[in-house]
């Protein structure tokens, strides 16, 4: 295993701002509000992240304080009021946030005055955050929200599930959360591994080094991880295989696919453990061959567990680790790689068509271009199913592409 550290001054990956995970984790919060004290590049980027990450169909509104550019100049903190007022009094709700983008931060709007104004006006908790891109990646903003918040009170959290790097987090959350009630499991749990500072210090979250339950073998290393009885977990996963078994017993083109996989080289580039995670599924699971793991995450302890998930695998597959590379150095690595297909979101598809290499999206954020319309997981064992039907698509591409290179 060969892990290298993304070293060029020019960073060309695609980093959401702290306003964005801002806005994707108020976004949860049922009969909450966004008012958007931001020009309108900035409101239309975090209302399409948002767009097809809107949990358990809970729609909460983003409303933009229509600011324009004399407004950044001379200030913007009147209709910053107005929109407050109008917004709230029109359809009052539990709680109102105020997030702000890069220009009406360095303007300096007085937010936290103009909340405690309408608050008191209103009887509605206001929560005025200053959420610049500039000031950090998604994490933060995530970290900032979740740090004024209590923990809900039930007995299993998953924190910002969206931070664990999957294109279908929310149907893969609840899977997730099923296996982890079945276990019996309790607590806060973080499923990215990045850390979150202001909200680890109000509470004790689970940020351990399990894998993210990614196929059969991830799904129950997942759940040893909480429950040290392998017998129960087990149990929880056998009617689950049973299913499996079942769906692909008797299913011709499941064999023929597989033969097709077994032994490809593939690129994969993602949030960091999913990005481990999911490597470590398709050697044992699919007998496909990760030529290159691109990890992205911006804190150190994510980037830690993830090259210590990559050692399970180091001596069954010689791979390159790349470290938040640049989307530059993960074409060439692919290149060279001689890679089938490669696996990454929607921002790398154009860089692996360049290549002339079949790509499957699986991962990152999406707008309109996001179809998970069906709620089928690509997490946990009846996972397996989903990853399946979305690996044999790219595979399909990879054997015609050969002939029209």
């Amino acid at each position: 295993m060969q892990t290298i550290n993304h070293s060029p001054a020019y960073k060309d990956l695609m980093r959401p701002g702290a306003f964005i995970g801002a806005v994707l984790e108020a976004s949860g919060i049922k009969n909450a509000l966004i008012i958007f004290h931001g020009i309108a590049g900035c409101n239309i980027e975090a209302v399409h992240f948002r767009s097809d990450n809107i949990p358990g169909g809970n729609y909460v509104p983003i409303v933009p304080t229509g600011l324009n550019e004399q407004d950044c100049i001379r200030g913007g903190y009147e209709k910053l009021l107005r929109t407050l007022r109008d917004t709230i009094n029109k359809r009052p709700p539990e709680i109102a946030f105020i997030l702000t983008s890069d220009a009406t931060s360095i303007a300096g709007d007085d937010i936290h005055t103009a909340a405690r104004t309408v608050q008191a006006e209103t009887g509605v908790r206001i929560i005025a955050l200053d959420t610049p891109g500039f000031l950090g990646g998604i994490t933060k903003g995530t970290d900032l929200i979740l740090s004024e918040l209590p923990m809900p009170k039930s007995s299993l959290n998953l924190v910002a599930p969206y931070l664990m790097g999957s294109k279908n987090w929310k149907n893969d959350a609840e899977e997730i959360k099923r296996l982890l009630n079945a276990a019996g499991v309790q607590g806060n749990i973080n499923l990215s591994g990045e850390e979150l500072p202001e909200l680890e210090k109000k509470t004790e979250i689970s940020h351990g080094k399990f894998p993210l339950p990614i196929g059969v073998a991830n799904t129950e290393r997942f759940l040893m991880s909480f429950v040290n009885d392998k017998e129960r977990v087990r149990g929880v996963l056998a009617e689950d295989i049973k299913f499996l078994k079942k769906q692909l017993k008797y299913n011709y083109n499941f064999s023929w696919m597989t033969t097709l996989m077994y032994q490809k080289r593939c690129g994969i580039l993602g949030q960091a453990k999913f990005s481990a995670s999911l490597a470590g599924c398709l050697l044992w699971e699919f007998g496909i061959i990760p030529g290159v793991i691109g990890i992205i995450a911006e804190t150190g302890r994510a980037i830690d567990q993830s090259l210590e998930l990559l050692e399970d695998i180091k001596d069954q597959a010689g791979f390159k680790v790349l470290v938040n590379p640049s989307y530059f150095e993960y074409g060439n690595a692919i290149k060279e790689a001689n890679v089938d297909f490669s696996i990454g979101s929607i921002q790398d598809k154009p860089l692996s068509y360049g290549y002339k290499i079949p790509h499957l999206s699986l991962c990152g954020f999406y707008f309109y271009n996001q179809y998970n319309f069906i709620p089928w997981p690509i997490a946990g064992v009846r996972g397996v199913l989903g990853l399946l039907s979305e690996l044999s698509g790219v595979m399909e591409e990879a054997f015609y592409s050969r002939y029209i290179k």
